[in-house]
């Protein structure tokens, strides 16, 4: 028996790529090819509540749910109610700096309502099979 058979290689990933594979419970994953290889991560995917991301109808995966709901149509109000402040704004005859301010702060708040709607829906549908409830 070669001495490079029984070395055992884990090539760490990189917190942001382990979020999008679930590994086992120990967190490293060896090649079928190759053995000796393998991938793994300092954190395994789980919910808050400690369930895999496979744990369909699990207690975290029905609050992710619940959450991604509520940012939806959190987001979808802010966006609405800041482009009405935003209208208001633009069509008063007499504007003062405090409008200006005002309606500088609706755009940001806009932006931002919309950025986290669609960030955490894509974050959803990257998760796969997370909108099965």
């Amino acid at each position: 028996m070669n001495i490079t058979e029984t070395l055992l290689v884990v090539e760490y990933l990189p917190n942001y790529f382990c979020q999008f594979i679930d590994l086992p419970e120990n967190g490293t994953e060896c090649s079928p090819n190759f053995p000796q290889v393998c991938v793994g991560c300092h954190t395994v995917g789980k919910f808050l509540t400690g369930e895999t991301l496979k744990d369909y109808f699990s207690p975290g995966h029905i609050i992710c749910i619940i959450m991604w709901i509520a940012t939806i149509v959190i987001g979808t109000l802010g966006v609405i109610t800041n482009s009405i402040i935003i209208m208001v704004i633009q069509h008063m005859r007499s504007k003062r700096p405090f409008d200006f301010l005002i309606m500088m702060l609706a755009c940001f708040d806009l932006i931002c309502c919309a950025s986290a709607a669609t960030v955490n829906t894509a974050a959803v549908s990257i998760y796969g099979n997370s909108l099965e409830i």
